[in-house]
């Protein structure tokens, strides 16, 4: 039983890193065939020098004939040491010989995922801290679900479609066994797409014949978020907490979120250092969110000072070096579901919906250019050309403050 020649084909397709034709090795045997893709490119100009029956470029003393050469040789070394057991072997390893890949030192899929991170993620400057956090948390998820299906060891060629699917599917359903709750179909979309990513960039290598989790459907949208109206904030400042010792500093923190836009964790760790205070009695808060690194800014209405100065010189606030008391999340959202009850909101509150009304407010006040509403919500404007040529001035966000604080006091003020 004998072995074709291998075969070297230019591509049809441009690198996208270089712009170049990649070259390919084919070895084809006993029906079968294995590719690969060279390190080695040629330009549009050698294109036509390409001569398809010699497989080589018209050129003499080229260094891609010669790498070529090189690759015959060991092709016609192997076919010469192994002629009374070739039969035994497979397209895939032969090519693996001449390319110098041995089975031993074959890539695992998470070897590769880690490399990724490492190169790639950990200390790329445009990663923000959230990025990479989030990064971290995926390939922690693909660990565990490897380990789960017993298949640390899965080498990264044999990852395929259904073992894709089946990690969507370990993301979005709880386990008992395993003592972990399922994620909704949207936070699962957010690790999805970082493997899409990374598997992309093994498949630009030719570790990868097709990235399996471009296949792999998921909800990306997420659903209509609650919110509450200026009503709403309205019956909750209003609220007479006579006979609740503990509840009015869960109402402030969650009133701050409402009247600045600030995430929990946000609010959390905020410090004098973040505010500002003017000559003209204005307040300026300025803050890189946690999440996403991004920084956020805005002049604070009465109703969010009015908070802070009420827990001003208190010991908690001296020790911990922050404008409000800590209060752990899962306290704050337990309070905030008595809160809601003695309000009669039906909705189930939390931190995060105070965000979500505080964009809710800005609607409603009338403030509708976006590069002063991401500023004011420290959300990124990547891929927005504004990002380069539009630059949100202090007079920009105190025109913001000025109608919101109308609103505000429209309601807050009696």
């Amino acid at each position: 039983m004998k072995a074709t020649a291998i075969y070297f084909t230019n591509s049809s397709k441009k690198s996208k890193r270089t712009g170049k034709i990649p070259i390919y090795l084919r070895v084809c045997f006993k029906g079968s065939k294995s590719e690969c893709r060279l390190n080695a490119e040629i330009s549009e100009k050698e294109v036509s020098k390409w001569d398809p029956m010699t497989m080589r470029i018209m050129e003499r003393n080229s260094p891609i004939n010669h790498y070529l050469n090189r690759l015959d040789q060991k092709f016609g070394d192997f076919i010469i040491l192994h002629s009374n057991d070739i039969s035994t072997y497979t397209a895939l390893a032969i090519k693996n010989y001449v390319m110098g890949i041995n089975a031993t030192d074959k890539m695992t899929a998470m070897k590769f995922v880690d490399d990724y991170f490492n190169n790639a993620v950990l200390n790329n400057v445009d990663r923000t801290q959230g990025t990479i956090k989030n990064y971290r948390r995926s390939i922690n998820h693909f660990r565990n679900f490897l380990k789960s299906c017993q298949k640390q060891d899965l080498l990264l060629e044999n990852l395929n479609f259904e073992i894709a699917a089946d990690f969507k599917n370990y993301l979005v359903n709880s386990n008992t066994v395993l003592n972990r709750v399922g994620m909704t179909e949207v936070s699962a979309a957010g690790v999805i797409k970082k493997f899409r990513t990374i598997f992309t960039d093994a498949a630009d290598k030719d570790l990868l014949k097709r990235n399996p989790f471009k296949l792999v459907k998921i909800k990306t949208k997420s659903p209509r978020r609650e919110r509450l109206s200026i009503e709403q904030i309205e019956k909750i400042y209003f609220l007479d907490t006579t006979n609740w010792q503990y509840l009015p500093i869960y109402r402030d923190i969650f009133l701050f979120s409402v009247y600045t836009g600030l995430a929990y964790h946000d609010a959390m760790s905020l410090t004098a250092d973040n505010i500002e205070s003017r000559k003209d009695g204005s307040f300026k808060l300025t803050v890189r969110r946690g999440k996403t690194d991004v920084i956020t800014e805005c002049f604070l209405p009465d109703q969010a000072i009015e908070i802070l100065k009420k827990y001003e010189g208190r010991q908690e606030i001296e020790v911990l070096n922050t404008v409000l008391p800590y209060r752990s999340n899962k306290e704050v959202n337990v309070q905030l579901k008595k809160l809601a009850e003695l309000c009669g909101i039906s909705m189930r509150l939390s931190t995060h919906i105070a965000r979500h009304s505080y964009r809710q407010l800005l609607a409603e006040a009338g403030i509708y250019d976006m590069g002063v509403v991401k500023r004011l919500m420290g959300q990124s404007r990547n891929g927005d050309v504004d990002e380069v040529y539009y630059s949100v001035t202090d007079g920009g966000l105190l025109k913001a403050k000025e109608k919101l604080q109308r609103l505000l006091n429209y309601y807050l003020i009696k």
